[in-house]
């Protein structure tokens, strides 16, 4: 496997499992809000609560764990954001070193042509691995 396809396979792996993460973050927020909604319920029904008091601590229980997940959500991807971004390079990047090797690769055949006496037309694409060793079969 090629480092790019390597590079795209694990980030769909981490995709994957952050949303694992997350769905089973929200599935607990759930079961957490219909466990404390039962527990108030009985505590109203037994007259420990008031049904306006119970709404309310229904509220603020559930309002803090939506923040606390939204926080949770935020912490997690701004760590994935930092830990990845350094890893993988911008695509503009990935072009400039492309660029850059293939000049780099011109360059050589043009200097190993000239150490051979072979005049070569810097305008022209450099020769591939596959043409060279094509070539070689053929000298011999």
């Amino acid at each position: 496997m090629n480092p790019k396809g390597k590079i795209e396979s694990n980030v769909d792996l981490l995709r994957d499992f952050i949303k694992r993460v997350f769905s089973f973050g929200r599935d607990k927020v759930m079961a957490l809000e219909d466990e404390t909604e039962k527990l108030i319920k009985k505590l109203v029904e037994k007259g420990q609560l008031t049904e306006d008091e119970g709404r309310r601590i229904f509220d603020e229980l559930l309002s803090k764990a939506r923040k606390d997940s939204q926080e949770l959500v935020e912490g997690i991807e701004s760590k994935v954001r930092q830990t990845f971004t350094p890893v993988i390079p911008a695509r503009a990047d990935l072009d400039e070193i492309r660029r850059e090797v293939a000049d780099l690769a011109a360059r050589v055949d043009q200097l190993l042509a000239e150490r051979d006496g072979i005049s070569v037309d810097p305008a022209l694409p450099a020769r591939s691995d596959e043409a060279e060793a094509g070539a070689a079969e053929n000298e011999d």
